[in-house]
């Protein structure tokens, strides 16, 4: 499970070849969107906009729905002193082999301009190693895709509006990890994105259900029996985007029981880790 001992308490800084600092502080943290997305790590209630330490390697907080509250997360957890990001959660699939409950592990974010033309958000050679260390540490244990990851600006209802994002070359889609991977890039500090698709690019999402979802990520049971009863039709598809969600659940589960202590960590600070029990274990023989 995720947590262990702490790492070297060595803090001085340094900075790799591709300009990212690296701080041996050695604290990862986690962006989320939704609530139940944070309880898989914390095991708890997590409040919006709270950062909660899980372990002394690992923090988690919550912004809510959306760009503008993931980037106000990261800063809390850079404040409270953060040195590598992960945006953390469910996404919508924009391939067809991408199968509800498969995870994409990656390091590059693209955004499409109204021209068709594309953006991707820089990635430093220590985030890149970082996403194919956690992916090959999963793949044992899980359907693990590398590929980029598309911003929406907003929630993915049609088939049709994830169609409109497959010219980026992205294989997945969500609202927050651009803003992850812009602060990371200001910041300076390695960042990757761990996504676990909850619909398939053929699965429509239905509005009602939509709407009583709010900007925090908390469902209102109020707004979606509303829903429900102005478009009983919407019933029909409830049970397979229930299921779509449950198994993203059930796959970022897996990396939460898989984990050791540094898989979600950047793979310089592995390899430290492991010269310095290397050493720790040299001294006692």
């Amino acid at each position: 499970m995720i947590g262990g001992a702490p790492l070297p308490g060595i803090r001085d800084r340094a900075t790799d070849p591709d300009g990212a600092v690296m701080t041996r502080s050695r604290i990862v943290g986690v962006v989320t969107a939704l609530p139940r997305e944070a309880e898989v790590l914390t095991h708890a209630a997590t409040p919006i906009l709270h950062p909660i330490s899980v372990t002394s390697e690992l923090s988690v907080c919550r912004g809510g729905v959306g760009g503008s509250g993931a980037e106000v997360a990261c800063h809390l957890l850079l404040q409270a002193g953060a040195t590598a990001l992960v945006s953390w959660g469910v996404a919508a699939g924009l391939h067809p082999a991408l199968m509800p409950g498969t995870l994409v592990v990656s390091a590059q974010v693209v955004t499409a301009a109204a021209s068709g033309a594309t953006w991707t958000a820089p990635a430093t050679s220590v985030s890149r190693q970082w996403a194919e260390r956690v992916a090959a540490g999963l793949r044992s244990r899980a359907m693990v895709s590398p590929g980029p990851i598309a911003y929406a600006g907003g929630i993915l209802e049609t088939k049709e509006a994830k169609l409109g994002l497959t010219h980026t070359g992205a294989v997945a889609a969500d609202m927050e990890t651009m803003a992850v991977a812009t602060v990371a890039e200001a910041k300076r500090v390695p960042w990757i994105a761990l996504r676990a698709i909850a619909d398939s690019l053929d699965v429509a999402l239905p509005a009602g259900v939509l709407n009583a979802v709010d900007a925090t990520g908390r469902v209102h049971a109020g707004r979606l029996l509303m829903a429900l009863a102005r478009h009983p039709s919407e019933l029909l598809a409830l049970p397979a985007v229930a299921r779509g969600f449950e198994a993203a659940l059930r796959a970022l589960n897996i990396v939460a029981d898989a984990s050791d202590s540094m898989l979600l960590a950047p793979l310089k600070w592995a390899e430290e880790a492991d010269r310095a029990r290397g050493s720790e274990l040299g001294s006692l023989e």
